[in-house]
């Protein structure tokens, strides 16, 4: 587990499966478990790391709070700042999973708590082994990571760009 600090809330974040329930079962179980405090699954194939993921909270967090949210509800709108999507049905496409790698994020105080619920078994798994298949996602190209060769984890980088990019794009 990883904590995300976003001012006075901590955010616990972790990689593993839903081992027991289908795609629309567990969305049924996180519809009710969002009612306890903010609570998302998103695949791993589509996180490139936590910096990623902290951008997509921040944002949605933040648009709420200043009264820009497009959708009604603080994990919906996560969804569309992660995916770098604009349109909900097509960041809600794009972000479906099935029996895969997941990353679970969540309020700290309700982590153990939504895990039983959600039937999630924690695996340690690295974000952003899937080079190709995130640069194809997020439309980079190789001749656009090149250029940022001096930061630590550019993919990175140039992911959360795209996500900044959409959000101007609403």
């Amino acid at each position: 587990m990883q904590l995300i600090q976003i001012g006075k809330k901590q955010f616990a974040t972790t990689t593993g499966r839903i081992t027991t329930d289908s795609y629309n079962a567990t969305i049924k179980k996180l519809t009710f478990a969002s009612s306890k405090g903010f609570v998302q699954i998103v695949p791993l194939k589509l996180a490139s790391g936590t910096k990623h993921l902290k951008y997509a909270l921040v944002k949605s967090l933040e648009s709420f709070k200043n009264d820009s949210a497009v959708t009604k509800k603080p994990e919906l709108e996560f969804i569309l700042h992660f995916t770098a999507e604009n349109q909900l049905n097509k960041a809600l496409n794009k972000a479906k999973f099935s029996n895969e790698s997941l990353v679970l994020i969540c309020e700290k105080n309700i982590f153990n708590e939504i895990k039983k619920e959600l039937n999630f078994e924690e695996q340690k798994i690295e974000f952003g082994k899937n080079k190709n298949e995130l640069m194809k996602f997020y439309s980079i190209s190789e001749r656009e990571l090149k250029t940022f060769f001096d930061l630590k984890n550019a993919l990175e980088e140039l992911i959360i760009q795209r996500c900044v990019f959409a959000s101007f794009e609403k």
